[in-house]
């Protein structure tokens, strides 16, 4: 069930705008995230799985932070140009790393990768030893 396009905009227009994107369900760890950045940023969140509101945010947004590197985040880099033309910061936490979907994402729309922990960034890496190439890869653990 698509939970909707939820706007925080601060009446300082000259704010930056984040657009923080999640498959529905999967959006308690970005929900405080998105709640911490509403004081110095305009915010759009989507957590839902409608291609169309969220390249909405895309279009929208300065910056876009894909929350779990899964299906969605496939579908956005592999079928979005406008990513591109935008920072996009990538977080990604275990199931991830184990489930097979780094290697098909397009990381060239990549800006940034947030690891949750270390030991997931050497998995993933080990799975896919290339990412470096693309993108800047950060380990910022979760409750930070």
């Amino acid at each position: 069930m698509d939970q909707g396009i939820n706007i925080v905009e601060a009446p300082d227009s000259g704010k930056k705008r984040i657009g923080f994107l999640c498959l529905p369900g999967l959006e308690t760890f970005i929900k405080p995230i998105a709640a911490w950045f509403c004081d110095s940023y305009n915010i759009r969140t989507y957590y839902g799985n409608n291609i169309n509101d969220a390249i909405s945010i895309i279009d929208w947004a300065d910056l876009i932070w894909l929350e779990f590197c899964n299906e969605l985040v496939i579908e956005l880099t592999n079928r979005v140009p406008q990513l591109k033309d935008k920072k996009v910061i990538v977080r990604l936490h275990s199931y991830e790393a184990l489930s097979g979907y780094v290697p098909a994402v397009n990381w060239s729309v990549v800006d940034e990768i947030l690891f949750v922990a270390e030991h997931i960034k050497k998995m993933t890496i080990s799975q896919f030893p290339k990412l470096g190439d693309f993108v800047e890869m950060h380990v910022v653990p979760n409750g930070v």
